[in-house]
């Protein structure tokens, strides 16, 4: 119960601090569906939207010029990240698509297990993103390490924020509206915080 109340604490200081720059996060949310139209810009977009959003995880709004300078700065991982995940995508989607059109018995329950597996890969990469961006050192290799170690040793604290995170990514996929259009942004403070969290609660000696 208390990593369930720790994940609504991390919930509910992504929103407030969501909220008090939410013209920025718009803009820089905007920004991002616009540059990810062209698919390849996609993985740098949301970089850039996850290094701005680290700047406002510590007070410093720096909206749509950070978010540009870590679409730069972060260029060669992003797209290597994007690329990852584009052929996780292809392969979970593929299938899905296989089984569900399938007359095999055992097809509705691979279904259900390969939607929890996309599930888990997504909360993973969700939670790996903010891991890199926290980390001293940039390797999306030793993210990913610290993004399935945090998912494993505190699941409940990553579960409540990381399903809200899916929750905004349908939605805004289904649903076109001011909220739907800041859930980048949202989303990637919800990661940050989660981690940050996650971190404190490890090492209480380094934090004052």
């Amino acid at each position: 119960m208390t990593d369930i109340r720790r994940g609504l604490q991390v919930i509910g200081k992504a929103f407030s601090l969501w909220w008090q720059d939410w013209s920025n996060q718009e803009l820089v949310s905007l920004a991002f569906i616009l540059l990810s139209l062209t698919v390849l810009g996609f993985a740098p977009a949301l970089f850039g939207v996850f290094h701005q959003a680290l700047d406002l995880t510590s007070g410093i709004r720096t909206g749509i010029a950070g978010w540009w300078e870590g679409v730069k700065r972060y260029l060669k991982d992003s797209l290597l990240w994007g690329l990852l995940n584009l052929i996780a995508l292809a392969i979970f989607a593929f299938t899905l698509w296989f089984y569900a059109n399938s007359s095999f018995a055992l097809a509705p329950y691979l279904v259900i297990l390969i939607s929890i597996l996309a599930l888990s890969w997504f909360v993973w990469q969700f939670i790996s993103l903010a891991c890199y961006f926290l980390q001293a050192e940039r390797s999306l290799k030793l993210a990913w390490k610290n993004g399935f170690a945090v998912l494993f040793t505190e699941p409940l604290l990553v579960l409540l924020p990381g399903l809200l995170a899916f929750s905004l990514m349908l939605l805004s996929v289904r649903f076109f509206i001011p909220l739907m259009i800041g859930s980048p942004a949202l989303m990637s403070l919800i990661a940050l915080l989660c981690v940050q969290n996650y971190t404190k609660a490890s090492n209480p000696s380094s934090h004052s």
